[in-house]
Parts: structure tokens; C-alpha cells; sequence
């Protein structure tokens, strides 16, 4: 009997797991369980089962058992595939609506998964949700941590909202109500640093972890929260106390609630260091308001003005007719200053040229004059 590619990842993942050792770490102070961040937890309410793949030319399909809604999972057959080397292509169907897996926010890189640590659905706020949840394709070859987590909005099975992202978290740790909006929110952890940290001898900030929070759009988009009068990103910076970050101390944050160390209360500090916006000595990148922006790695730039004001009018502009990722940078290293307006903030070049096209086709850019996409110097 021909052992189809889905078999085959299985045998992949179960000689991984096998071979992954979990990190052993001293025993810290365990001052706040993650579970304290949202007022509500997250409760599972089904757990979706593969059944047996069944095979159509060169591809093997595995529907779901216990799903509220059709659920498909396709991987294609053939011998040029490896479920490490070159993974075979593949995807789901949910409620006859086609989608690709991801291991971004930004969604701008396919992943090619078939095998996941589990597949659930909840319900959240009267919301619904379906959750595919495993390793990144990376992790498949190097002993990492992240895992990769495609998000479905499946309250109205007609039309299907899909996020992605990746985080250290396992489980449903990720979701929650973080700001007591009455909203669901996206928890990630991984391992960075706010800008503002300070670096301390009994401290190291390579064990340490970033907490940040998004809000899911009806676009498919996860926005990072943050603060509406600075731009500063609501975080957590902790010492985990074990690798799923199920318990951790504080060691600085700007977050909803506040938290104590040594039985203190921890004075708030912003992630970003105190600057001046707009400033030409900053190689920073900012919003209209003067906020500054995590900068990526590629972004389109558009034009020039020769003047801040010019710049931010454009800039709201843009954004009034609905294309919000519009910002500035100031270019110092000419005889005069100049204000580059630049749209999006990509991790991906590819992400940057697809934005770049739409762009075009709806007229928000002449299509002889496109801008130019560009890569960010860090």
C-alpha cells in the first residue's frame, strides 16, 4: 500500500517530539500565572479528529470529525517531497472556503503544515473560533520553541475570518480578554527586548520574554494595542519561570493592571526610550502623529515633502480614504532634510510588492509612477 506524504509527516513529527528535550531552568520567585492576564479563560469546546486521508489523484484529503462546521485538511502526494527537506504543499478547507496555513502576523509566507499538536474550537465573548496549532517548520530541523498558530473566526460559517501568529505560549493561553474591553484579544510571548530596558549585572535579558497583545480586525489583521497618546506598545517583559511561560516574575511593563515585585508595585516605564518626534538625529520611522514605529524590514516609498507639515497631511490623507499604514522618515543626510512618506512595514519584500500592486489597482498610486520598494536600515 503507497504510504501517502500525510503518513509520512506524521513519522517526521513523532521521531521530533521525540528527540526535542525540554530546557530545565533554575527555580525562579513565581510571582503571576499567565492565566491572570484575562478575565475570562478560554474554554475549549470541541476537538476536531482526522479521519483515515483518502486519496484523489495526487492528493490526500482528511476530513475532521466533530467540527461545527466542514473541515478539510489537503496534502499533495509525490516523490519530490520531504516533510523536512521540501514539504508538500498544503491547506484546509473550512465551510468550502479555501485557506493557506501561516506563521506570521503578516501572513506573507505560506507554510506548508499537515501535522499539528492540536486542532480545537471555542467560543469567546459570542464569538466562535477554530484553532490549528503546532510546531514552525523551522523547529522541525532546530531544537526551537515557537510555535505556529492559524487563527479562524468561524461565527459566520459563510464568511470566515482568518488570522496567523507566532508565539513561545502554548494553547489557549493565547487568547483572552487583555484590556477588559469585552473583546477577544492575541496574546504572543517571544524572546525581545523593549527598547527602553536597561540591562541590570544580576540581570539577563537572553532568558528573558516579551509579552505584547493584538486586536483582530475584520480584515484578517492583528493590530498591536497601544497606547493612544504616545504610541508606546502595551508589554510585559518577564523572567519565565518554565518554558511555556506558564509562570513568570515582572521585570518591567506598560500594561492594563499593575504588578509588584518584592511586594512593590512596579513603577510603569514605556517600551520606547524618551525621543522627539521627527527628530533628523533619530533613524526612526513614524505615524502622522509623530509616534514611533517598529521598523521592519521593507516598506514602499511613495514621495518626498520638504516640510514635516507637508508630510503629515499627506500622510492623513491616506489614511481618512482607509490605507492606514502610511509613515514618515526623515532623511538627514542630504543638504536639506526631507520628509520620505513611506506605506507598510513589512517583514517580507514579497508582502511589500503585493501591497505595492494593490496600491496601483485601486488608484491610490499612479501606475507609471508606483513608488519604489525599499529595504529598511536597522
Amino acid at each position: 500500500m503507497k504510504k501517502t506524504q500525510f503518513m509520512k509527516n506524521i513519522i517526521a513529527l513523532i521521531l521530533f517530539i521525540g528527540s526535542f528535550m525540554l530546557f530545565e531552568s533554575p527555580a525562579l520567585a513565581q510571582d503571576y500565572q499567565i492565566g491572570q492576564l484575562s478575565q475570562e479563560p478560554v474554554t475549549i469546546t470541541m476537538h476536531p479528529t482526522p479521519s483515515l486521508p483518502r486519496e484523489k489523484s495526487d492528493t490526500s484529503y482528511t476530513d475532521y470529525k466533530g467540527s461545527s462546521t466542514p473541515l478539510t485538511l489537503y496534502v499533495l502526494n509525490g516523490p519530490q517531497y520531504h516533510p523536512v527537506i521540501n514539504p508538500a504543499p498544503t491547506g484546509v478547507y473550512i465551510n468550502g472556503q479555501h485557506f493557506r496555513f501561516y506563521c506570521s502576523i503578516e501572513r506573507s509566507l505560506v507554510q506548508y503544515l499537515s501535522i499539528f499538536l492540536d486542532v480545537y474550537e471555542f467560543e469567546f465573548l459570542g464569538r466562535k473560533y477554530l484553532c490549528f496549532y503546532t510546531l514552525s517548520e523551522e523547529c522541525m530541523t532546530k531544537g526551537c520553541r515557537f510555535k505556529c498558530y492559524n487563527l479562524f473566526d468561524i461565527t459566520n460559517p459563510d464568511k470566515i475570518i482568518a488570522y496567523a501568529f507566532n508565539s513561545i505560549l502554548p494553547g489557549t493561553e493565547s487568547f483572552g480578554d487583555f484590556n477588559f474591553d469585552g473583546k477577544m484579544d492575541v496574546l504572543t510571548a517571544l524572546p525581545k527586548t523593549p527598547e527602553s530596558f536597561v540591562e541590570s549585572p544580576e540581570d539577563d535579558r537572553r532568558s528573558n520574554i516579551l509579552i505584547t497583545v493584538y486586536t483582530p480586525t475584520i480584515n484578517g489583521d492583528l493590530v498591536r494595542m497601544e497606547k493612544e497618546e504616545d504610541g508606546n506598545p502595551y508589554y510585559i517583559y518577564v523572567k519565565p519561570v518554565d518554558e511555556d511561560i506558564q509562570a513568570f516574575s515582572v521585570v518591567q511593563y506598560d500594561w492594563f493592571m499593575p504588578f509588584k515585585k518584592d511586594n512593590k508595585v512596579l513603577e510603569i516605564a514605556s517600551f520606547y526610550p524618551p525621543y522627539q518626534p521627527f527628530d533628523p538625529k533619530n533613524d526612526f520611522m513614524y505615524d502622522h502623529k509623530g509616534h514611533r514605529i517598529d521598523k521592519r524590514r521593507w516598506v514602499i516609498h511613495l514621495t518626498d515633502f520638504p516640510e514635516q507639515e507637508g508630510a503629515q497631511e499627506f500622510c492623513e490623507e491616506l489614511i481618512d480614504a482607509g490605507y492606514r499604514e502610511a509613515y514618515i522618515k526623515v532623511d538627514h543626510y542630504g543638504p536639506d532634510f526631507t520628509f520620505k512618506i513611506l506605506y507598510g512595514n513589512y517583514w517580507s519584500k514579497k508582502k511589500a510588492e503585493q501591497i505595492q500592486h494593490m496600491l496601483v489597482e485601486k488608484g491610490v498610486v499612479d501606475r507609471q509612477q508606483p513608488g519604489k520598494v525599499i529595504p529598511l536600515d536597522k
